[in-house]
């Protein structure tokens, strides 16, 4: 999962590295990406609420694994 904010520079870095692993392991890696300033979707916020995302860039890996801010491969 990637929690990322619009305009942020960090965050649209991360959203490339993160399409990069995709599609060089496409059957092994699925990337789910959430706005995470949107405030009208609950889902969402419960998400956050989980795994304690509270800033962006954010990913989990495997509901285990927890990167916050820019995290290369």
């Amino acid at each position: 999962m990637f929690f990322y904010s619009i305009d942020d520079e960090d965050s649209i870095t991360e959203g490339y590295i993160l399409n990069e692993i995709s599609k060089s392991h496409e059957k092994n890696a699925i990337v789910l990406s959430f706005d995470s300033d949107y405030e009208d979707e609950q889902l969402l916020n419960l998400l956050k609420e989980r795994f304690n995302v509270t800033e962006a860039p954010t990913v989990i890996i495997d509901d285990k694994i927890k990167f916050e801010g820019l995290t290369y491969t």
